[in-house]
Order: structure tokens, then C-alpha cells, then sequence
């Protein structure tokens, strides 16, 4: 299992508040990066992301899905996601500087 999906299921235990993973991905003439943001609500079973731009750090949307324990158990990929996306965990404060730093 990887990385990224053992993070979620900490965050489905409570183990950690939020799961923050950088996505890089390589197009023709650059490098595509956003970060996603992971919450859940354990009393309702929701699991909610956003995905960070420069321009909605201060106000991100949230999409929230019903049924996150089974979210992460069997739809949650990770890694597998696309054979062509890097994604690696990160901090709070990481993400923001990474965010902050882009054009």
C-alpha cells in the first residue's frame, strides 16, 4: 500500500487532522503542481478535499464524499491515480510555501 493511502487511513482513524499531497505532473514545456487537502468528519462519515491554487488558499471549495471510511478502503488510489502524477505527503506550512512560490 502506499504512502499517500496509509496517510488517509490515519486521517479515517484520527490519527492525523488533515492529509496535505503535492502533485507534480510533467507536461510538454512544464511542470504541472497543486496540492490537495484531505479532511474527514468522523460522526458523519465525510470525507472532504480541495484542491489549493494560489488564488483559493484563503477560501478553498470543499467536495465532500458520503461514506469515507469506504471511500478510502476500496476507491481511495493514491499512487495509482495516474502512472504519470508524483504525489508525495506534505505539511501544512509546505504546501502554502509551495503555493506562495508559483507564478
Amino acid at each position: 500500500m502506499g504512502v499517500c493511502k496509509n496517510e488517509m487511513k490515519k486521517l479515517i482513524r484520527g490519527e492525523v487532522e488533515a492529509v496535505y499531497i503535492t502533485s507534480e505532473i510533467e507536461l510538454h514545456d512544464t511542470t504541472a503542481i497543486s496540492v490537495q487537502v484531505w479532511n474527514y468528519d468522523k460522526e458523519k462519515d465525510i470525507i472532504s478535499y480541495t484542491t489549493l491554487t494560489k488564488s483559493n488558499m484563503s477560501k478553498p471549495y470543499l467536495i465532500k464524499i458520503k461514506n469515507g471510511t469506504e471511500f478510502v478502503d476500496k476507491k481511495y488510489v493514491g499512487e495509482s491515480l495516474t502512472d504519470d502524477a508524483k504525489l508525495t505527503l506534505t505539511t501544512k506550512e509546505n504546501a502554502y510555501k509551495l503555493l506562495e512560490s508559483l507564478k
